[in-house]
């Protein structure tokens, strides 16, 4: 009866148009969280606050097939790398957005997204970008950047162009980023490791002469050189990117995926 009452939902992020697809949650920010649709849009989500902090329309031609966020912030703003299912293509967007409101480190040192008052020694959290960097000027009677009005809100998502964009023939099943470094991995009919500032591939790693398609990618959090992944026949499969060779291969009873 216990769990029958506990009431375990807490509640629903709509606004996509079509079924959701892929989940990116920042790991700087465990309120914060983006969905792909089948339509190719991309709405980044307050868990805190149940709304969206940005659409994106038409950011992918087809479906998004995986969402990951940047190490860091880079020109003040947190970046957010979206993958294309469909048209092979991988997007870099920045935007305050994804980070609104500034704090002040005396009055809000500790809060997620600055709520209070105060505009003395007005800093980002950190190197990361978990709040802040230039986001819109918090404004204590209009309630400030996470209640900006919703068409101000469709509007920046609308103009909002990628910073980078990386094209392959094939799309993508799967996306992670490194865990301090501006790399991060995709998965197709191969894993590729790519760097932020080059439109090509590092490196492409396969295991033996198995060419069965890659449904998904992740980083070890803590072994940051560690990837793992995950095929359709059932394998998953252990490479470190300092040598660019795949260490193990294990093949499994039943289906599975990388969370």
């Amino acid at each position: 009866m216990d769990r029958m009452f506990a009431k375990p939902f807490v509640d629903a992020l709509g606004g996509h148009q079509d079924g959701v697809y892929c989940l990116g949650k920042d790991p700087r920010r465990v309120s914060v969280v983006a969905g792909g649709g089948g339509d190719g849009e991309v709405i980044v989500h307050s868990l805190t606050m149940r709304r969206p902090l940005l659409k994106i329309p038409n950011a992918h031609r087809g479906m998004v097939g995986g969402i990951c966020w940047t190490a860091e912030a880079r020109d003040g703003k947190r970046g957010l790398i979206t993958a294309g299912k469909l048209d092979g293509t991988i997007k870099v967007w920045r935007s305050d957005a994804f980070a609104p409101g500034l704090r002040d480190k005396e009055v809000f040192d500790g809060n997620e997204f600055g709520n209070g008052e105060g505009s003395s020694s007005q800093t980002p959290l950190d190197a990361a970008g978990a709040i802040g960097e230039d986001g819109f000027e918090f404004d204590d009677e209009e309630g400030g950047g996470l209640n900006i009005d919703q068409s101000k809100r469709d509007a920046m998502g609308k103009n909002l162009e990628p910073t980078m964009s990386y094209t392959s023939k094939n799309g993508f099943n799967g996306i992670d980023h490194h865990r301090t470094d501006g790399v991060f991995a995709t998965a197709s009919n191969t894993v590729q490791i790519w760097d932020e500032t080059r439109s090509s591939p590092l490196s492409t790693l396969a295991f033996g002469s198995s060419m069965e398609t890659v449904s998904g990618v992740k980083f070890n959090q803590s072994e940051t050189s560690v990837l793992a992944s995950i095929g359709n026949d059932r394998t998953m499969c252990l490479y470190d990117i300092r040598t660019g060779k795949a260490e193990r291969r294990i093949m499994m009873q039943v289906g599975h995926s990388v969370g």
